[in-house]
């Protein structure tokens, strides 16, 4: 998870939020939603080296929502 909160990554996730802005400001809030928890979950393991796969795929979820609405908005499929 922390490897998906790079600057690419969030500059990414941003600019799609921002798109959606306009004509879509429900998607907005759930990108700005699932950016914050990405970065909660990565600020309270800042200093952990491994984490069970299990807590590892329970925290996938705000990462996907946020791939999900960057390809609708791109046209893509995920």
């Amino acid at each position: 998870l922390k490897a998906e909160l790079n600057p690419h990554f969030v500059g990414n996730a941003l600019h799609t939020a921002a798109a959606l802005a306009v004509r879509d400001p429900d998607a907005a809030a759930r990108m700005f939603t699932a950016l914050g928890a990405l970065a909660d979950e990565a600020a309270a393991r800042v200093d952990v080296q491994e984490v069970p796969l299990r807590e590892e795929i329970a925290g996938l979820g705000p990462f996907l929502a946020l791939e999900r609405e960057r390809l609708r908005l791109g046209g893509g499929e995920l």
